[in-house]
Protein backbone atom coordinates (compact mmCIF):
# COMPACT_ATOMS: atom_id res chain seq x y z
CA UNK A 1 0.00 0.00 0.00
CA UNK A 2 1.42 3.33 -1.06
CA UNK A 3 0.40 6.38 0.94
CA UNK A 4 0.22 9.63 -1.00
CA UNK A 5 -0.46 13.09 0.43
CA UNK A 6 0.34 14.88 -2.83
CA UNK A 7 -1.68 18.08 -3.10
CA UNK A 8 -2.49 18.19 0.62
CA UNK A 9 -1.62 21.07 2.95
CA UNK A 10 -0.79 20.23 6.55
CA UNK A 11 -0.13 22.02 9.83
CA UNK A 12 1.95 20.29 12.51
CA UNK A 13 2.33 22.05 15.86
CA UNK A 14 5.29 21.40 18.11
CA UNK A 15 7.22 20.33 15.03
CA UNK A 16 10.76 21.63 15.42
CA UNK A 17 11.87 18.32 16.96
CA UNK A 18 10.69 14.95 18.27
CA UNK A 19 7.41 13.42 17.17
CA UNK A 20 6.23 16.59 15.44
CA UNK A 21 9.35 16.83 13.30
CA UNK A 22 9.24 13.11 12.44
CA UNK A 23 5.58 13.48 11.42
CA UNK A 24 6.26 16.55 9.27
CA UNK A 25 9.14 14.70 7.62
CA UNK A 26 6.94 11.72 6.78
CA UNK A 27 4.26 14.03 5.39
CA UNK A 28 6.86 15.69 3.17
CA UNK A 29 8.07 12.31 1.90
CA UNK A 30 4.46 11.49 1.06
CA UNK A 31 4.06 14.70 -0.95
CA UNK A 32 2.28 17.12 1.38
CA UNK A 33 3.11 20.77 1.84
CA UNK A 34 3.66 21.40 5.55
CA UNK A 35 3.63 24.33 7.94
CA UNK A 36 5.64 23.56 11.06
CA UNK A 37 5.02 25.55 14.24
CA UNK A 38 7.02 25.89 17.44
CA UNK A 39 8.05 28.62 19.85
CA UNK A 40 11.81 28.69 19.27
CA UNK A 41 12.90 30.28 16.00
CA UNK A 42 16.37 28.73 16.00
CA UNK A 43 14.99 25.20 16.26
CA UNK A 44 12.41 26.01 13.59
CA UNK A 45 15.06 27.27 11.18
CA UNK A 46 17.08 24.07 11.62
CA UNK A 47 13.98 21.91 11.16
CA UNK A 48 12.84 23.82 8.09
CA UNK A 49 16.23 23.43 6.41
CA UNK A 50 16.17 19.68 7.00
CA UNK A 51 12.58 19.36 5.74
CA UNK A 52 13.27 21.50 2.66
CA UNK A 53 16.15 19.17 1.81
CA UNK A 54 13.77 16.23 2.28
CA UNK A 55 11.25 17.82 -0.06
CA UNK A 56 13.88 18.48 -2.73
CA UNK A 57 14.80 14.80 -2.71
CA UNK A 58 11.21 13.57 -3.01
CA UNK A 59 8.20 15.61 -4.15
CA UNK A 60 9.54 18.90 -5.43
CA UNK A 61 6.09 20.51 -5.49
CA UNK A 62 5.83 20.21 -1.70
CA UNK A 63 6.39 23.42 0.25
CA UNK A 64 7.75 23.83 3.77
CA UNK A 65 7.09 26.91 5.88
CA UNK A 66 8.14 27.45 9.49
CA UNK A 67 6.44 29.95 11.78
CA UNK A 68 7.18 30.81 15.38
CA UNK A 69 4.00 30.54 17.42
CA UNK A 70 3.15 30.05 21.08
CA UNK A 71 0.06 27.92 20.54
CA UNK A 72 -1.06 28.68 24.09
CA UNK A 73 -1.83 32.28 23.07
CA UNK A 74 -5.06 32.72 21.11
CA UNK A 75 -3.93 35.86 19.28
CA UNK A 76 -0.78 34.13 18.05
CA UNK A 77 -2.79 31.14 16.84
CA UNK A 78 -5.13 33.29 14.77
CA UNK A 79 -2.34 35.44 13.29
CA UNK A 80 -0.19 32.40 12.49
CA UNK A 81 -3.06 30.57 10.84
CA UNK A 82 -3.75 33.58 8.63
CA UNK A 83 -0.11 33.51 7.44
CA UNK A 84 -0.29 29.77 6.75
CA UNK A 85 -3.54 30.15 4.85
CA UNK A 86 -2.02 32.92 2.73
CA UNK A 87 1.12 30.92 1.89
CA UNK A 88 -0.27 27.40 1.49
CA UNK A 89 -3.98 27.81 0.85
CA UNK A 90 -6.77 25.78 2.50
CA UNK A 91 -5.60 23.24 5.07
CA UNK A 92 -6.41 19.55 4.63
CA UNK A 93 -4.52 18.09 7.61
CA UNK A 94 -4.05 19.38 11.15
CA UNK A 95 -1.82 17.66 13.71
CA UNK A 96 -2.21 19.04 17.24
CA UNK A 97 1.06 17.92 18.80
CA UNK A 98 2.31 20.85 20.89
CA UNK A 99 2.86 20.57 24.63
CA UNK A 100 5.19 18.64 26.90
CA UNK A 101 4.15 16.30 29.69
CA UNK A 102 3.67 17.90 33.07
CA UNK A 103 3.19 15.78 36.16
CA UNK A 104 3.16 17.01 39.74
CA UNK A 105 1.85 16.18 43.18
CA UNK A 106 -1.74 17.46 43.08
CA UNK A 107 -1.60 19.88 46.06
CA UNK A 108 1.49 21.52 44.54
CA UNK A 109 -0.04 22.35 41.15
CA UNK A 110 -0.48 26.11 40.84
CA UNK A 111 -3.53 27.56 39.12
CA UNK A 112 -1.23 29.05 36.50
CA UNK A 113 0.15 25.57 35.69
CA UNK A 114 -3.36 24.24 35.14
CA UNK A 115 -4.21 27.16 32.86
CA UNK A 116 -0.97 26.95 30.89
CA UNK A 117 -1.40 23.21 30.33
CA UNK A 118 -4.98 23.69 29.14
CA UNK A 119 -3.96 26.55 26.86
CA UNK A 120 -1.09 24.63 25.26
CA UNK A 121 -2.76 21.26 24.78
CA UNK A 122 -6.53 21.64 24.79
CA UNK A 123 -7.53 25.17 23.82
CA UNK A 124 -4.87 25.25 21.08
CA UNK A 125 -6.31 22.06 19.57
CA UNK A 126 -9.84 23.45 19.80
CA UNK A 127 -8.93 26.79 18.22
CA UNK A 128 -6.81 25.41 15.38
CA UNK A 129 -9.57 22.91 14.59
CA UNK A 130 -12.07 25.77 14.42
CA UNK A 131 -9.76 27.79 12.18
CA UNK A 132 -9.43 24.86 9.72
CA UNK A 133 -13.04 23.72 9.92
CA UNK A 134 -14.73 25.90 7.30
CA UNK A 135 -12.13 25.11 4.62
CA UNK A 136 -12.31 21.39 5.37
CA UNK A 137 -16.09 21.53 5.30
CA UNK A 138 -16.12 23.41 1.98
CA UNK A 139 -13.76 20.86 0.40
CA UNK A 140 -15.59 17.94 2.02
CA UNK A 141 -12.19 16.60 3.03
CA UNK A 142 -10.16 17.01 6.16
CA UNK A 143 -8.24 15.11 8.80
CA UNK A 144 -7.47 16.28 12.32
CA UNK A 145 -5.05 14.29 14.47
CA UNK A 146 -4.65 14.92 18.19
CA UNK A 147 -1.46 13.60 19.78
CA UNK A 148 -2.16 12.42 23.33
CA UNK A 149 -0.35 10.62 26.13
CA UNK A 150 -1.20 7.27 27.69
CA UNK A 151 -2.58 9.10 30.72
CA UNK A 152 -5.49 10.24 28.52
CA UNK A 153 -6.88 6.70 28.92
CA UNK A 154 -5.23 5.47 32.11
CA UNK A 155 -4.41 7.98 34.82
CA UNK A 156 -1.97 7.26 37.60
CA UNK A 157 -0.69 9.00 40.74
CA UNK A 158 1.01 12.37 40.28
CA UNK A 159 -0.06 12.50 36.62
CA UNK A 160 -1.83 15.86 36.63
CA UNK A 161 -2.28 18.32 35.03
CA UNK A 162 -1.33 16.44 31.84
CA UNK A 163 -3.61 13.46 32.47
CA UNK A 164 -6.66 15.70 32.84
CA UNK A 165 -5.81 17.82 29.79
CA UNK A 166 -5.11 14.77 27.63
CA UNK A 167 -8.34 13.07 28.73
CA UNK A 168 -10.19 16.20 27.64
CA UNK A 169 -8.33 15.95 24.33
CA UNK A 170 -9.68 12.45 23.85
CA UNK A 171 -13.22 13.69 24.51
CA UNK A 172 -12.62 16.49 22.00
CA UNK A 173 -11.51 13.91 19.44
CA UNK A 174 -14.74 11.94 19.77
CA UNK A 175 -16.97 15.02 19.76
CA UNK A 176 -15.33 16.51 16.69
CA UNK A 177 -15.59 13.18 14.88
CA UNK A 178 -19.37 13.24 15.32
CA UNK A 179 -19.62 16.85 14.15
CA UNK A 180 -17.19 16.35 11.27
CA UNK A 181 -18.54 13.08 9.94
CA UNK A 182 -21.31 14.56 7.77
CA UNK A 183 -18.69 16.79 6.10
CA UNK A 184 -16.09 14.03 5.60
CA UNK A 185 -13.85 15.58 8.25
CA UNK A 186 -12.17 12.74 10.13
CA UNK A 187 -10.81 13.27 13.64
CA UNK A 188 -8.58 10.77 15.44
CA UNK A 189 -5.99 10.62 18.19
CA UNK A 190 -2.72 8.76 18.64
CA UNK A 191 -1.92 7.82 22.22
CA UNK A 192 1.85 7.86 22.70
CA UNK A 193 3.83 5.50 24.88
CA UNK A 194 7.58 5.45 25.45
CA UNK A 195 9.27 6.81 22.30
CA UNK A 196 12.94 7.67 21.85
CA UNK A 197 13.16 11.38 21.07
CA UNK A 198 15.58 14.21 21.78
CA UNK A 199 13.93 14.71 25.17
CA UNK A 200 15.90 11.71 26.42
CA UNK A 201 19.11 13.18 25.00
CA UNK A 202 18.46 16.40 26.90
CA UNK A 203 17.76 14.55 30.15
CA UNK A 204 20.65 12.09 29.78
CA UNK A 205 23.36 13.72 27.62
CA UNK A 206 26.03 11.05 28.10
CA UNK A 207 25.68 8.40 25.35
CA UNK A 208 26.38 5.24 27.37
CA UNK A 209 24.09 6.34 30.21
CA UNK A 210 21.38 7.26 27.72
CA UNK A 211 21.50 3.88 25.99
CA UNK A 212 21.35 2.17 29.39
CA UNK A 213 18.29 4.22 30.33
CA UNK A 214 16.59 3.39 27.03
CA UNK A 215 17.28 -0.32 27.53
CA UNK A 216 15.97 -0.21 31.12
CA UNK A 217 12.75 1.51 30.08
CA UNK A 218 12.35 -1.05 27.28
CA UNK A 219 12.22 -3.88 29.80
CA UNK A 220 8.85 -2.59 31.04
CA UNK A 221 7.30 -2.65 27.55
CA UNK A 222 5.71 -5.83 26.14
CA UNK A 223 7.65 -5.48 22.87
CA UNK A 224 10.82 -5.22 24.90
CA UNK A 225 12.00 -1.83 23.60
CA UNK A 226 11.14 1.82 23.33
CA UNK A 227 9.56 3.02 20.11
CA UNK A 228 11.13 5.12 17.39
CA UNK A 229 9.76 8.50 16.31
CA UNK A 230 9.54 7.28 12.72
CA UNK A 231 7.27 4.42 13.81
CA UNK A 232 4.92 7.00 15.29
CA UNK A 233 5.15 9.14 12.15
CA UNK A 234 4.27 6.16 9.96
CA UNK A 235 1.01 5.70 11.84
CA UNK A 236 0.31 9.43 11.77
CA UNK A 237 0.79 9.52 8.00
CA UNK A 238 -1.52 6.55 7.50
CA UNK A 239 -4.30 7.83 9.74
CA UNK A 240 -4.55 11.21 7.96
CA UNK A 241 -4.42 9.65 4.48
CA UNK A 242 -7.21 8.42 2.21
CA UNK A 243 -6.11 4.87 3.00
CA UNK A 244 -7.70 5.40 6.45
CA UNK A 245 -10.87 6.93 4.99
CA UNK A 246 -13.26 4.91 7.21
CA UNK A 247 -11.42 5.55 10.48
CA UNK A 248 -12.64 8.40 12.68
CA UNK A 249 -13.40 9.06 16.33
CA UNK A 250 -10.81 6.65 17.65
CA UNK A 251 -7.71 6.90 19.87
CA UNK A 252 -5.06 4.42 18.79
CA UNK A 253 -2.26 3.36 21.13
CA UNK A 254 1.25 3.67 19.71
CA UNK A 255 2.96 2.23 22.77
CA UNK A 256 4.41 -1.22 22.13
CA UNK A 257 1.59 -2.72 24.23
CA UNK A 258 2.43 -0.73 27.40
CA UNK A 259 -0.97 0.80 28.10
CA UNK A 260 -3.31 -1.30 30.28
CA UNK A 261 -6.24 0.12 28.30
CA UNK A 262 -7.02 -0.73 24.67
Amino acid sequence: MEISLVGRNAIVTGASRGLGFATASQFIRSGASVAILARGQEGLDTARAALAKEAAGHIKTAKVIALSCDVGVAEQRAATYAKIREQLGPIDILVNNAGESRAQNFPDIAASSWQDDLNQKLFAAIHFSQLCWDDMKAKRRGSILNVLAMSAKSQGPNSMPTSVTRAAGMALTKGLAFDGGPHNIRVNALVVGQIVTDQIARRVPEEAARQAAIAEIGKRIPLGRMGDAEEFANMACFIVSDQASYITGTAINVDGGLSPVV
